[in-house]
């Protein structure tokens, strides 16, 4: 009868290929409007998706949520991403499109501007907009999420486009170099490194982003900072919450060898009759997001890692149950308290 009901709301969402009416499916099943944390019949739903192949959503093993707070070690600096650093020799090629310049990144930083090395026809300079684009599954998003502008001289050199505030970046983004005034070159060289561009023209009917042919080689170099001064321990996990596993939630970035306290719970919403989020008092910023039911003890490596193994009992009852954890960590010079937190983090107990 499950099955029966499930389908038919798939029918009825109208979903037109195999895989939109497993989601429709899934979505049928939830209950609290967010298919990350499972749904009721999750496991049923995931072992017949696998068996006929077809793509579901899947649960993250951990669902991280709020933030830590900045403990006493300094974050290392982050490097800065660059291409062709020392410029060369300018293709000398124009177009009126609007371009765009990939950075492969893998890290969370902002930036602060960024130099293009280019030029331009005339015998002044030109003012032309500069960007940051994020990504959209491999090419550029549509709008920007900053902008400013660059004047661009005559001599091929590099040019500095500078945002009044530093813009967050985590993952791939990409640079903006607006050329479509066609009086300023395309940043390519005739050799070096190479690089990937993006162009469009919205104006002439091109309005999305296609990747360039003419941008082989180009040159810029990003100005970059931490986001915080200090690091943030981060909450993770190894294994897989399921009936008769271990899985053990870790914590990195954390301050070395110092004691961990790795509080878990049922609830991110309330702890002893107190509404969550907790102020921690003596750890300015520092706020306790789960109920600290259980408290279990370890110790931090030099490296500032720790880890704890969580032993789920055979019992189908305790399926889709959420699970909420969160470190405690020993830093005394970080404030009067001596402890800081890191973010929390969900689980769903699955079969």
């Amino acid at each position: 009868i499950l099955s029966d009901d499930l389908v038919l709301s798939s029918i009825v969402a109208d979903a037109t290929t195999r895989q939109n009416a497993v989601l429709e499916v899934f979505i049928a099943d939830d209950d609290d409007g967010n298919l990350l944390n499972g749904t009721p019949h999750y496991a049923e739903l995931q072992s017949a998706s696998i068996q006929k192949g077809i793509p579901y959503p899947e649960v993250p093993d951990l669902v991280a949520f709020g933030q830590g707070c900045p403990s006493s070690i300094p974050t290392p600096a982050p490097t800065c991403p660059q291409v062709n650093a020392s410029g060369g020799t300018l293709s000398n090629t124009l177009r009126d499109n609007e371009y765009c310049y990939l950075v492969n990144n893998s890290g969370s930083y902002e930036v602060t501007s960024f130099m293009i090395f280019s030029g331009t026809t005339t015998s002044g300079n030109v003012t032309v907009p500069a960007h940051i684009y994020l990504d959209n599954n491999g090419v550029p998003q549509a709008n920007p999420v900053a902008s400013t502008t660059i004047v661009v001289g005559s001599t091929p050199a590099f040019y500095t486009a500078t945002f009044s505030q530093p813009v967050p970046v985590s993952g791939t983004y990409y640079l903006g170099f607006d050329t479509s005034s066609d009086n300023v070159y395309l940043s390519t060289l005739t050799s070096g490194a190479s690089g990937v561009g993006f162009w469009r023209d919205p104006a002439n009917g091109t309005p999305n982003w296609t990747q360039s042919g003419l941008i082989q080689r180009p040159s810029w170099v990003v100005s970059c900072q931490n986001t915080s001064n200090f690091l943030l321990a981060s909450i993770g996990l190894v294994g897989t919450p399921e009936l008769g596993a271990t899985y053990q939630p870790q914590v990195t970035n954390a301050p070395p060898t110092t004691i961990a306290l790795l509080a878990s719970g049922l609830s991110d919403q309330i702890y002893q009759g107190l509404p969550l989020p907790i102020a921690i008092p003596g750890a300015s910023g520092c706020d306790l997001l789960v109920s600290a039911d259980i408290l279990t003890a370890t110790t931090t490596s030099a490296a500032g890692t720790a880890s704890l193994p969580i032993s789920v009992p055979n019992q189908p009852s305790l399926v889709g149950l959420e699970v909420f954890h969160q470190w405690v960590l020993g830093d005394l010079p970080a404030n009067s308290l001596g402890f800081v937190v890191s973010d929390g983090g969900v689980v769903v107990i699955r079969l």
